[in-house]
Protein backbone atom coordinates (compact mmCIF):
# COMPACT_ATOMS: atom_id res chain seq x y z
CA UNK A 1 0.00 0.00 0.00
CA UNK A 2 2.74 2.50 0.57
CA UNK A 3 4.00 1.65 -2.53
CA UNK A 4 1.33 2.14 -4.21
CA UNK A 5 0.64 5.42 -2.86
CA UNK A 6 4.03 6.49 -3.36
CA UNK A 7 4.08 5.55 -6.95
CA UNK A 8 0.56 7.49 -7.73
CA UNK A 9 2.26 10.55 -5.59
CA UNK A 10 5.25 10.45 -8.20
CA UNK A 11 3.06 9.67 -11.20
CA UNK A 12 1.90 13.22 -12.13
CA UNK A 13 1.14 12.47 -16.01
CA UNK A 14 -0.99 9.98 -14.70
CA UNK A 15 -0.10 7.87 -17.51
CA UNK A 16 0.74 5.03 -14.91
CA UNK A 17 4.15 5.31 -15.56
CA UNK A 18 8.00 6.18 -13.70
CA UNK A 19 10.89 6.76 -15.57
CA UNK A 20 13.97 4.59 -13.99
CA UNK A 21 15.81 7.68 -11.87
CA UNK A 22 12.15 8.34 -10.50
CA UNK A 23 11.60 4.78 -9.91
CA UNK A 24 14.97 3.92 -8.23
CA UNK A 25 14.90 6.91 -5.75
CA UNK A 26 11.56 5.70 -4.78
CA UNK A 27 12.71 1.79 -3.92
CA UNK A 28 15.41 3.45 -2.07
CA UNK A 29 12.97 5.62 -0.16
CA UNK A 30 11.26 2.93 1.22
CA UNK A 31 14.07 0.64 1.92
CA UNK A 32 15.44 3.08 4.34
CA UNK A 33 17.76 4.75 2.39
CA UNK A 34 16.51 8.43 2.64
CA UNK A 35 19.58 9.98 3.42
CA UNK A 36 20.80 8.56 -0.70
CA UNK A 37 17.82 9.20 -2.04
CA UNK A 38 18.53 12.46 -3.97
CA UNK A 39 21.85 10.88 -5.12
CA UNK A 40 21.97 11.09 -8.95
CA UNK A 41 21.26 7.72 -10.92
CA UNK A 42 24.68 7.92 -12.88
CA UNK A 43 26.33 7.78 -9.37
CA UNK A 44 24.53 5.04 -7.35
CA UNK A 45 24.74 2.34 -10.30
CA UNK A 46 28.77 3.02 -11.24
CA UNK A 47 30.28 -0.28 -9.89
CA UNK A 48 34.01 0.79 -10.13
CA UNK A 49 35.97 3.05 -11.73
CA UNK A 50 38.97 2.17 -13.79
CA UNK A 51 41.41 5.15 -14.53
CA UNK A 52 44.26 4.54 -17.29
CA UNK A 53 45.52 8.15 -16.84
CA UNK A 54 45.75 11.51 -17.88
CA UNK A 55 44.96 13.17 -21.24
CA UNK A 56 44.52 9.19 -22.00
CA UNK A 57 41.03 8.51 -23.63
CA UNK A 58 39.48 5.78 -24.15
CA UNK A 59 38.89 5.14 -27.89
CA UNK A 60 37.30 1.69 -28.37
CA UNK A 61 36.88 -1.58 -26.14
CA UNK A 62 35.31 -5.19 -26.45
CA UNK A 63 34.03 -7.03 -24.33
CA UNK A 64 35.07 -11.17 -24.65
CA UNK A 65 33.69 -14.51 -23.66
CA UNK A 66 36.13 -14.50 -20.41
CA UNK A 67 35.12 -11.82 -18.48
CA UNK A 68 37.60 -10.00 -20.13
CA UNK A 69 37.17 -6.17 -21.54
CA UNK A 70 39.71 -5.49 -24.07
CA UNK A 71 40.26 -1.51 -24.26
CA UNK A 72 42.45 0.72 -26.82
CA UNK A 73 43.38 3.90 -25.91
CA UNK A 74 45.37 7.00 -27.32
CA UNK A 75 48.73 6.39 -25.86
CA UNK A 76 49.06 3.48 -28.18
CA UNK A 77 48.26 0.43 -25.63
CA UNK A 78 45.60 -2.38 -25.85
CA UNK A 79 44.91 -3.64 -22.48
CA UNK A 80 43.47 -6.67 -21.24
CA UNK A 81 41.25 -5.94 -17.74
CA UNK A 82 39.70 -8.69 -15.89
CA UNK A 83 36.29 -7.66 -15.17
CA UNK A 84 36.81 -10.10 -11.74
CA UNK A 85 39.60 -8.51 -10.41
CA UNK A 86 38.90 -5.38 -11.71
CA UNK A 87 42.53 -4.82 -12.91
CA UNK A 88 44.59 -4.54 -16.06
CA UNK A 89 46.11 -8.44 -16.70
CA UNK A 90 47.87 -7.70 -20.38
CA UNK A 91 49.60 -4.68 -22.08
CA UNK A 92 50.46 -4.29 -25.83
CA UNK A 93 52.30 -1.65 -27.24
CA UNK A 94 50.91 -1.64 -30.85
CA UNK A 95 53.27 0.68 -32.35
CA UNK A 96 56.76 2.05 -31.86
CA UNK A 97 56.06 5.58 -29.92
CA UNK A 98 58.72 8.22 -31.71
CA UNK A 99 59.55 11.40 -30.55
CA UNK A 100 57.54 12.95 -33.28
CA UNK A 101 54.28 11.74 -33.17
CA UNK A 102 52.73 8.90 -30.60
CA UNK A 103 49.89 6.26 -32.83
CA UNK A 104 46.47 6.50 -30.82
CA UNK A 105 44.31 2.78 -31.00
CA UNK A 106 41.11 4.25 -32.26
CA UNK A 107 39.20 1.20 -32.82
CA UNK A 108 39.48 -2.79 -31.26
CA UNK A 109 38.45 -6.03 -32.41
CA UNK A 110 38.37 -9.47 -31.39
CA UNK A 111 38.41 -12.51 -33.29
CA UNK A 112 39.02 -16.41 -32.95
CA UNK A 113 40.13 -18.71 -35.90
CA UNK A 114 38.25 -21.90 -36.53
CA UNK A 115 41.12 -24.43 -35.00
CA UNK A 116 41.73 -21.61 -32.56
CA UNK A 117 40.90 -21.96 -29.02
CA UNK A 118 42.38 -18.30 -27.60
CA UNK A 119 40.74 -15.20 -29.01
CA UNK A 120 43.01 -12.31 -31.26
CA UNK A 121 42.43 -8.98 -30.96
CA UNK A 122 42.77 -6.28 -34.00
CA UNK A 123 43.82 -3.00 -33.58
CA UNK A 124 43.04 0.22 -35.53
CA UNK A 125 45.60 3.21 -35.55
CA UNK A 126 45.33 6.72 -36.09
CA UNK A 127 48.19 6.46 -38.90
CA UNK A 128 46.22 4.00 -40.64
CA UNK A 129 47.44 0.32 -40.09
CA UNK A 130 46.12 -2.63 -38.29
CA UNK A 131 48.17 -4.99 -36.03
CA UNK A 132 46.82 -8.13 -34.60
CA UNK A 133 47.88 -10.02 -31.03
CA UNK A 134 47.30 -13.49 -30.53
CA UNK A 135 48.50 -15.39 -27.65
CA UNK A 136 48.53 -19.06 -29.72
CA UNK A 137 50.26 -20.39 -32.86
CA UNK A 138 48.07 -22.02 -34.55
CA UNK A 139 48.51 -19.68 -37.39
CA UNK A 140 52.05 -18.14 -39.65
CA UNK A 141 53.05 -14.99 -38.46
CA UNK A 142 53.35 -12.51 -40.82
CA UNK A 143 56.67 -11.53 -42.93
CA UNK A 144 59.48 -10.18 -39.51
CA UNK A 145 57.13 -11.05 -36.30
CA UNK A 146 57.96 -13.82 -34.39
CA UNK A 147 56.19 -15.89 -32.32
CA UNK A 148 58.94 -17.06 -29.91
CA UNK A 149 59.31 -13.70 -27.72
CA UNK A 150 60.87 -13.02 -24.86
CA UNK A 151 57.68 -13.35 -22.58
CA UNK A 152 56.47 -16.79 -23.75
CA UNK A 153 53.98 -17.98 -25.87
CA UNK A 154 51.31 -17.24 -23.06
CA UNK A 155 51.36 -13.48 -23.89
CA UNK A 156 50.69 -11.77 -26.40
CA UNK A 157 52.63 -11.29 -29.53
CA UNK A 158 52.31 -9.66 -32.74
CA UNK A 159 51.11 -12.05 -34.98
CA UNK A 160 50.74 -9.42 -38.57
CA UNK A 161 50.45 -5.78 -39.02
CA UNK A 162 50.05 -3.50 -42.46
CA UNK A 163 49.13 -0.86 -43.79
CA UNK A 164 44.90 -0.57 -44.07
CA UNK A 165 44.59 3.17 -45.16
CA UNK A 166 46.55 6.01 -45.70
CA UNK A 167 44.60 7.93 -42.81
CA UNK A 168 42.59 7.14 -39.47
CA UNK A 169 41.01 3.61 -39.06
CA UNK A 170 37.86 4.57 -37.39
CA UNK A 171 35.96 1.42 -36.72
CA UNK A 172 36.56 -2.61 -37.04
CA UNK A 173 34.40 -5.60 -37.32
CA UNK A 174 34.80 -9.45 -37.65
CA UNK A 175 32.23 -11.60 -40.12
CA UNK A 176 33.54 -15.30 -40.05
CA UNK A 177 36.94 -15.03 -41.56
CA UNK A 178 36.92 -11.82 -42.95
CA UNK A 179 37.92 -8.35 -41.21
CA UNK A 180 35.79 -5.19 -42.06
CA UNK A 181 37.67 -2.01 -41.45
CA UNK A 182 36.15 2.06 -41.82
CA UNK A 183 38.10 4.77 -42.11
CA UNK A 184 38.76 8.71 -42.46
CA UNK A 185 39.88 7.97 -46.19
CA UNK A 186 35.94 7.56 -46.92
CA UNK A 187 36.42 4.16 -47.50
CA UNK A 188 35.41 0.41 -46.07
CA UNK A 189 37.74 -2.46 -46.61
CA UNK A 190 37.57 -6.56 -46.26
CA UNK A 191 40.50 -8.20 -45.36
CA UNK A 192 41.26 -11.69 -44.43
CA UNK A 193 41.84 -12.30 -41.04
CA UNK A 194 44.24 -14.61 -41.11
CA UNK A 195 46.21 -13.05 -43.35
CA UNK A 196 45.59 -9.22 -44.01
CA UNK A 197 45.02 -9.61 -48.00
CA UNK A 198 42.83 -7.15 -49.34
CA UNK A 199 39.49 -8.83 -50.43
CA UNK A 200 37.28 -6.48 -51.44
CA UNK A 201 36.53 -2.25 -51.56
CA UNK A 202 33.92 -0.36 -50.46
CA UNK A 203 33.32 3.33 -52.50
CA UNK A 204 30.60 5.22 -52.29
CA UNK A 205 31.27 7.57 -48.79
CA UNK A 206 31.57 11.30 -49.52
CA UNK A 207 32.92 11.96 -46.19
CA UNK A 208 35.01 10.00 -43.75
CA UNK A 209 33.35 6.77 -42.23
CA UNK A 210 32.54 6.83 -38.90
CA UNK A 211 30.73 3.80 -38.16
CA UNK A 212 30.23 0.67 -38.89
CA UNK A 213 27.89 -3.01 -38.02
CA UNK A 214 27.47 -6.34 -39.36
CA UNK A 215 23.75 -8.02 -39.47
CA UNK A 216 25.15 -11.71 -39.79
CA UNK A 217 21.89 -13.47 -40.21
CA UNK A 218 21.14 -11.60 -43.65
CA UNK A 219 24.56 -10.53 -44.64
CA UNK A 220 24.88 -7.13 -45.03
CA UNK A 221 26.93 -4.46 -43.57
CA UNK A 222 26.24 -0.81 -42.38
CA UNK A 223 28.13 2.04 -42.74
CA UNK A 224 27.57 5.73 -41.29
CA UNK A 225 29.82 9.01 -42.24
CA UNK A 226 30.63 12.23 -41.71
CA UNK A 227 28.27 12.70 -45.31
CA UNK A 228 24.72 12.06 -43.07
CA UNK A 229 24.15 8.82 -44.76
CA UNK A 230 23.84 5.27 -43.76
CA UNK A 231 24.70 2.83 -46.36
CA UNK A 232 23.48 -1.17 -46.84
CA UNK A 233 26.15 -3.32 -48.20
CA UNK A 234 25.63 -6.92 -49.61
CA UNK A 235 28.19 -9.09 -48.25
CA UNK A 236 26.25 -12.59 -49.92
CA UNK A 237 27.18 -10.61 -53.47
CA UNK A 238 30.81 -9.78 -52.02
CA UNK A 239 31.44 -13.59 -51.01
CA UNK A 240 29.98 -15.05 -54.34
CA UNK A 241 32.50 -12.58 -56.15
CA UNK A 242 35.78 -13.61 -53.94
CA UNK A 243 35.05 -17.13 -54.33
CA UNK A 244 34.80 -16.52 -58.43
CA UNK A 245 37.91 -14.89 -58.37
CA UNK A 246 39.35 -17.59 -56.10
CA UNK A 247 38.58 -20.23 -58.91
CA UNK A 248 39.87 -18.20 -61.80
CA UNK A 249 43.00 -17.45 -59.93
CA UNK A 250 42.73 -21.23 -59.56
CA UNK A 251 42.09 -21.85 -63.30
CA UNK A 252 45.11 -19.62 -64.55
CA UNK A 253 47.48 -21.24 -62.13
CA UNK A 254 47.21 -24.53 -63.33
CA UNK A 255 46.94 -23.62 -67.24
CA UNK A 256 49.64 -21.25 -66.88
CA UNK A 257 52.01 -24.42 -64.97
CA UNK A 258 50.16 -27.04 -68.27
CA UNK A 259 51.99 -24.21 -70.68
CA UNK A 260 55.30 -24.04 -68.85
CA UNK A 261 55.67 -28.05 -68.97
CA UNK A 262 54.67 -28.50 -72.33
CA UNK A 263 56.86 -25.95 -73.73
CA UNK A 264 59.62 -27.37 -71.86
CA UNK A 265 59.16 -30.99 -73.99
CA UNK A 266 61.36 -31.56 -76.43
CA UNK A 267 60.10 -31.28 -80.31
CA UNK A 268 60.24 -35.07 -80.64
CA UNK A 269 58.58 -35.59 -77.05
CA UNK A 270 55.87 -33.09 -78.50
CA UNK A 271 55.37 -35.53 -82.06
CA UNK A 272 54.89 -38.37 -79.87
CA UNK A 273 51.84 -36.74 -77.60
CA UNK A 274 50.75 -35.26 -80.79
CA UNK A 275 50.67 -38.88 -82.35
CA UNK A 276 49.24 -40.32 -79.88
CA UNK A 277 45.96 -37.98 -79.48
CA UNK A 278 45.42 -38.37 -82.67
CA UNK A 279 45.47 -42.37 -82.83
CA UNK A 280 43.20 -41.96 -79.67
CA UNK A 281 40.92 -39.65 -81.97
CA UNK A 282 41.08 -41.64 -85.00
CA UNK A 283 40.34 -45.14 -82.82
CA UNK A 284 37.35 -43.66 -81.61
CA UNK A 285 36.08 -42.72 -84.85
CA UNK A 286 36.85 -46.21 -86.74
CA UNK A 287 34.63 -47.69 -83.33
CA UNK A 288 31.79 -45.39 -84.22
CA UNK A 289 31.78 -46.50 -88.01
CA UNK A 290 31.56 -49.75 -87.01
CA UNK A 291 28.76 -49.71 -84.92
Amino acid sequence: DALRSEFQAMDQDGDGRLDLQEMMLMLRKHEGNDAKANVPLADSVCLYVLEFGARNPVADMVLMESEMLAVGTWDGLLRLVDLQQRSCQKIMQTAAKTTAHECQVLAVCTWRHAKDTEDQFFAGLDDGSVSCWATSTCLPCGQGFSAAGSAGAASPYLRIAWQAHPCHVTGLRTCGEWLISASEDRTVRLWDAADGRTLANFFGHSGGVMALCVDFYDKLLWTGARDHSVRSWDLAEVELQIREIASMKRCDKESFAYEVGFSRLSAKERHKRFAKAKAKGNDKATKGRAR
